[in-house]
């Protein structure tokens, strides 16, 4: 196994698992009546103007070494792993997979079973992502 294999491996792994415990899962609310976690809006602390829609307005940018600079709307960029995400939030790994099917890239992947996460197997003719 290559160095910038190894490399990959260990970044995709950091990332999902940022992020796999950040999510949301089903039983993360509290059940009625009983008493919020901390950090929720109420005494503990407070939301000063009013809440509203925080999703990305801008466009996203991604650089991506030897390739360049693409633009895609985080809007359009769906989740391929909907068991990690919740509606709305993705990953860098969806931000390829939504370039390669818009045809702005060129991208070779699998799932791998054994590791349970989307291996990236050729990126624009650069092997072992």
């Amino acid at each position: 196994m290559t160095m910038k294999r190894i490399l990959f491996l260990l970044v995709a792994l950091s990332v999902l698992a940022l992020f796999g415990g950040c999510a949301a899962r089903p039983g993360d609310e509290p059940a009625a009546g009983e008493p919020a976690s901390p950090g929720a809006v109420g005494e503990e602390s407070r939301v000063f103007g009013e809440v509203s829609e925080t999703a990305g307005a801008s466009p996203g940018e991604i650089s991506i070494e030897g390739l360049g600079v693409f633009t895609f709307n985080p809007q359009e960029v769906k989740t391929v792993r909907e068991d990690l995400f919740r509606p709305g939030h993705f990953s860098i790994f969806d931000v390829l997979v939504h370039l390669e099917q818009a045809g702005q890239i060129d991208m070779d992947y699998h799932f791998d079973e054994s590791m349970n996460t989307h291996v990236i197997a050729d990126l624009d003719g650069h092997a072992y992502w």
